[in-house]
């Protein structure tokens, strides 16, 4: 019982501060590779720290200089090996704590009737596209790698860029506040099992995405005329027309907290 006092008398409040911190983060970890390939890689490092503990105990000089060089080089080595790991929980981190929250704001005036009304003559036709809205995640380096259009949005120009005959249809465009900033942009391709092995590269990258940011995504199908929204790694096929407005009505009208339910409506038949 002494002991124990004098551990907290010992203890002042910017070590529990600095423990605080310290849980929050390892949990905010494991949390974040629970169910993805990192948990596999966790183990595997596991594995050859148990046989370095396990070389030094029984002197297998081999075994400790082999394993001894890795982990010298351990910080470097997890860097390479959890790079995308570490991108996305950065940002998935940084959009709990909603960091960006008053640094960047959502365009309540964006005219989505327009991206709309692009959409839905684009799947008359069967032409392919993918429409990225911006929201608290800053695109600026997807944006860095396509053509700078910097335009309002306009349906007549959506369906432009999407025509086959233009050089910039396979890419994605990137609607940021009330503005077509760019096209033809190169986005990360999703190995998530979620999407169905008919769906091709846009929806893969439409949801790679929506994996590391919180953008809205909208898909249009070149093989089925289908059209799919996309938002944090979850994503819906639409069954009419009609509810793609109505989604984007809601999206940009609710505050965050409820974003989600939308989808979750939509998927239980209430919308």
């Amino acid at each position: 019982m002494e002991a124990l006092l004098l551990i907290f008398k010992t203890i002042a409040l910017k070590d529990i501060f600095d423990i605080l911190l310290v849980t929050i983060i390892i949990y905010q970890l494991t949390h974040f590779i629970q169910r993805t390939r990192a948990l596999q890689m966790v183990f595997g490092l596991s594995i050859l720290l148990l046989l370095f503990i396990s070389g030094q105990y029984f002197k297998l000089n081999t075994l400790n200089w082999i394993l001894g060089n890795v982990i010298d080089k351990s910080f470097l080595i997890l860097i390479i090996l959890f790079q995308d790991q570490i991108r996305q929980w950065l940002a998935k981190f940084g959009k709990q704590e909603n960091f960006l929250k008053y640094l960047h704001k959502v365009s309540k005036n964006l005219d989505y009737e327009e991206i709309v009304d692009a959409c839905l003559k684009l799947k008359s036709k069967k032409v392919g596209a993918l429409i990225v809205i911006e929201r608290e995640h800053g695109l600026h380096n997807y944006i860095q790698t396509g053509t700078k259009i910097n335009s309002n949005v306009h349906s007549e120009i959506l369906q432009t860029i999407f025509n086959t005959s233009s050089p910039l249809h396979d890419g994605a465009v990137i609607i940021s506040g009330n503005k077509l900033m760019a096209a033809g942009c190169f986005l990360t391709l999703s190995r998530s099992s979620k999407l169905d092995k008919a769906m091709g590269t846009r929806h893969r990258a439409a949801m790679g995405l929506c994996e590391e940011t919180d953008a809205l995504t909208i898909v249009v199908s070149e093989e089925t005329g289908k059209i799919s929204v996309f938002y944090n790694k979850n994503f819906i096929k639409l069954s009419n027309d009609e509810k793609l407005f109505e989604i984007l009505r809601r999206f940009f009208a609710v505050e965050d907290s409820n974003i989600e339910n939308i989808f979750q409506e939509y998927k239980n038949g209430v919308m």
